[in-house]
């Protein structure tokens, strides 16, 4: 018998973490998440009704390191010129990443313990939703894997996210599995009286609602924020290139950034000398990367500025910013400038933006990629911070204070810009809060170069769909590689460069004030469900039913 059961167990836990990686994207199978969670959720029945104690951990570890390999393996960077530090740390969080996962049916087990099956069944999406919105807080954050990302591809049906953010629709991924599951556990039970069950009938009800509506409301929302409708409507926009310059990002660091900076102008040039109108010309994450105390610290930017006042085109680069400590000014993790002076400097991944007549801007990323660029929390393990770091670049960036736009002067007009830089797309609510800074326009710079030839860019790429379509604001992102694009504020590509080719282009983008239910209210849908797995967590009956 408890043979029987540990195979039973074992053919759950693999088949959830099967069906959850291989509906993520950019694999064309995202309806397998519809159904993903109900081994997981058979999982727990079996060990409940079971009334023994089976440990859970070693079957669950196998469960969500199936999910997690089978998403995000090549986080490892499995290239020839692969730093040991990038490729360690991938494996380590694939080691320790799945623990993360299991948090939330711990939880619902203890609910499951307390309460009736149909109980638990109904919280089991709240206690899911909380789960990856908590997954989002704090520096060991990592919400890659939020399941609400599976739906991209249909892009009508996860519009509703501009109400509930991204939360909403992993809620209502994990709602269908439930009532399936619910419809399926009824219908053995009584196959002959299946449609005399009203809770039945009730349970296909609300699996319409959950797949019709959604799909209803989107087919409205994309029509209302297509871009042309935008353009018609728009009263500000920006004529904005794209510089994807495909430089190997292991040898960049070896390569002047004085060349680096040349094939950007130069890529930028050649829209120009076709007659392109350019207002913007954005360049991926550290395209300029440390040259001299002159430019990276004191912003004396030379030739560029000169290039930039004769075409009259701003532009907006990934920086290194040396930022100069003053005396008695409270430091992070530090360095000297030079060993030969008192100077003391931080580090910063940076956005510049730079643009005829106007002092540059400079904005600090806030939102580091964990041990890749800063230990989480190093103000507290500072001992750590010489010993983990990466040979390839900089590993131990300074934090930026938080989500601050950049204002281009046009004129007597001007706009402001939200600029996201790499892994800060990730997290909505910090997103939101660069609009809630009156950005009109989004960008996005990043590196992803890391990753050519694997899933991850294009799993980035997702992301920052969602991120358009929760606040409803236009996307500009810049990959030294790809996927370089443009996304409307309905989530929809409107043109992109070919990835891994060297290539410019060019649209005009509409500014855009309008106000998303989730711009206004933030993650409301997952403060409710947090007060909501609360209630039930402490006063769930013993009613296991």
């Amino acid at each position: 018998m408890i043979q029987i059961l540990t195979k039973k167990l074992y053919f759950y836990s693999i088949l959830t973490g099967a069906l959850l990686a291989l509906s993520f994207p950019p694999t064309p199978f995202g309806f397998l998440a519809f159904v993903g969670f109900i081994p997981l959720l058979l999982f727990v029945e079996e060990i409940v009704q079971g009334g023994k104690k089976v440990p859970m951990m070693r079957y669950l570890y196998l469960t969500f390191f199936i999910f997690h390999l089978g998403t995000n393996w090549w986080i490892s960077s499995f290239q020839e010129e692969t730093d040991p530090f990038l490729m360690a740390s991938g494996f380590a969080l694939d080691i320790v990443h799945p623990f993360f996962f299991m948090i939330p049916v711990y939880l619902y087990r203890h609910i499951r313990l307390r309460t009736s099956r149909n109980i638990a069944f109904a919280i089991f999406p709240f206690v899911w939703v909380l789960y990856e919105w908590g997954h989002s807080l704090g520096e060991f954050s990592y919400p890659w894997q939020t399941i609400g990302y599976s739906q991209i591809a249909n892009l009508k049906w996860v519009q509703a996210a501009d109400i509930t953010g991204v939360w909403g629709i992993s809620f209502l991924i994990v709602l269908v599995n439930v009532i399936l599951l619910h419809v399926y556990l009824n219908y053995k039970k009584s196959r002959s009286k299946i449609f005399k069950q009203k809770n039945i009938i009730a349970s296909l009800i609300l699996l319409s609602l959950a797949l019709i509506i959604p799909q209803i409301y989107g087919t409205i929302k994309i029509k209302e924020f297509s871009h042309q409708n935008q353009l018609i409507k728009s009263e500000k926009h920006l004529n904005i290139a794209i510089i994807q310059a495909a430089i190997n990002p292991w040898k960049k660091w070896e390569e002047s950034s004085g060349s680096q900076i040349r094939k950007h102008i130069d890529l930028t040039d050649s829209l120009l000398d076709i007659g392109k109108k350019i207002d913007l010309s954005i360049w991926s994450e550290t395209t300029i990367m440390r040259m001299s105390k002159r430019m990276n610290s004191d912003l004396n930017l030379g030739f560029i500025q000169k290039w930039v006042e004769n075409k009259g085109v701003s532009i907006l680069s990934g920086f290194v910013h040396d930022y100069i400590y003053k005396e008695n000014e409270k430091k992070q993790s530090s360095a000297r400038f030079n060993p030969r002076d008192s100077l003391w400097k931080e580090s910063f991944n940076a956005a510049l933006l730079i643009q005829p007549n106007e002092s540059p801007q400079v904005y600090h990323k806030s939102k580091l990629t964990p041990f890749a660029e800063r230990i989480p929390y190093v103000d507290y393990v500072s001992f750590l911070a010489d010993y983990i770091k990466w040979g390839v670049g900089i590993s131990s960036w300074g934090l930026g204070s938080g989500a601050e736009s950049l204002t281009l002067r046009r004129g007597n007009d001007s706009l402001k810009i939200g600029n996201i830089i790499c892994i800060e797309s990730i997290y909505p609510e910090f997103c939101r809060d660069f609009l809630l800074d009156g950005a009109e326009i989004l960008t996005l710079i990043t590196n992803d170069a890391w990753y050519d030839y694997t899933p991850g860019p294009a799993q980035h790429y997702a992301i920052a769909q969602m991120r358009a379509i929760e606040l409803r604001r236009y996307i500009a992102r810049c990959a030294n590689t790809g996927i370089s694009g443009f996304i409307s504020a309905a989530g929809e590509t409107i043109s992109s460069a070919n990835q891994y080719q060297k290539e410019a282009i060019v649209e005009k983008i509409p500014a855009m004030n309008y106000s998303s239910f989730y711009l206004k209210h933030g993650d409301w849908f997952a403060w409710f469900a947090l007060v909501l797995v609360l209630i039930v967590f402490f006063i769930g009956n013993k009613n296991k039913g």
